[in-house]
């Protein structure tokens, strides 16, 4: 019913479109801007959910950010910072 790419980036165009010919929903780890616009012009009219860069940012770093906003009255302003693995 969906598949997890948890594969390098570069893989994930090629993962997206097979996801997209078996109709199964598609999400990713990736951190690469490219891909994930390409991912999400590749999903426009796509009858499944696509959702790329689930991974530590920006993906859980966003939902752990949305979370403590929500318990907040008013906020100006949010920064999380999260640190990469070299290469």
């Amino acid at each position: 019913q969906a598949v997890l790419s948890a594969l390098p980036f570069h893989c994930n165009i090629r993962v997206a479109e097979l996801a997209l010919k078996a109709k199964v929903h598609y999400f990713d780890l990736t951190e690469d801007v490219e891909t994930s616009k390409r991912v999400h012009d590749l999903s426009k009219d796509a009858p499944v959910c696509f959702m790329p860069q689930c991974g530590l940012a920006p993906g859980f770093i966003s939902i752990a950010a949305a979370h403590l906003i929500r318990s907040l009255d008013s906020v100006e302003a949010v920064k999380m910072r999260v640190g990469a693995l070299p290469i």
